[in-house]
């Protein structure tokens, strides 16, 4: 499923399928204008995951900082079976800064 960001229609949307949708097991969020409020549908989407059945999810342009990876690590480490895929692709004006303030972005996420 590809997605762009069209107001509250569009997680309505993205709500309804990680919720009803058992075959769905691949989500691009297209653009740059998510809202953090997606981020409970990314963590959803994520539990999906079990051994034999990997779920992907790739944002672009969504910024996400090192308390939403925890969140997900952390339901890895609580539930031990998950299996999915998250990546991102945004920008990163200035990579030493970045370093100096901690991991405000991240690239990719295997569990």
């Amino acid at each position: 499923m590809h997605l762009s960001y069209y107001g509250q229609a569009s997680l309505d949307l993205l709500e309804a399928q990680i919720r009803n949708s058992p075959f769905l097991n691949s989500v691009t969020a297209i653009g740059d204008d998510w809202p953090k409020s997606v981020f409970p549908l990314v963590t959803a989407f994520s539990l999906k995951g079990k051994p034999g059945n990997r779920v992907e999810m790739k944002l672009t342009g969504v910024k996400m900082d090192s308390g939403d990876i925890r969140k997900l690590f952390d339901h890895w480490k609580w539930n031990g079976k998950l299996n999915f895929t998250l990546s991102c692709w945004c920008g990163i004006v200035d990579p030493r800064g970045l370093a100096r303030k901690g991991p405000d972005n991240v690239c990719c996420v295997r569990a």
